[in-house]
């Protein structure tokens, strides 16, 4: 077998890593550098978001989680200031996990 289309595939193939790297460095300028983030305002969104509630379902239960998801959402406020007693904690069976856990990186 020659495999005549050889060169014609390594050519598309090296035009196509190419245009891709030059995508790459062209999102990077124009988009990342200088790229600021706002932690308070991620964080606000992300303890409004109901996806929070996975976080309590496993000791919760689902229902109940649901149930307080729903109520948290037709009062207009997020999960964790619908836990009872607390705004700065999601409380988990006897564990607490702080907010800053499901909002900042970690290993």
């Amino acid at each position: 077998e020659l495999h005549t289309m050889w060169p014609l595939l390594a050519d598309r193939l090296l035009a196509s890593i190419q245009l891709l790297t030059n995508s790459v460095c062209n999102l990077t300028e124009r988009a990342v550098i200088g790229l600021t983030v706002n932690r308070e305002r991620c964080a606000a969104l992300w303890m409004g978001n109901p996806a929070v509630a996975t976080v309590l379902a496993p000791t919760l239960g689902y229902d109940r989680v649901a149930a307080e998801v729903k109520q948290a959402l037709a009062q207009g406020r997020s999960l964790v200031h619908a836990v009872p007693g607390r705004t700065d904690i999601v409380r988990i069976g006897d564990d607490a996990v702080p907010v800053a856990w499901l909002t900042a990186p970690h290993a």
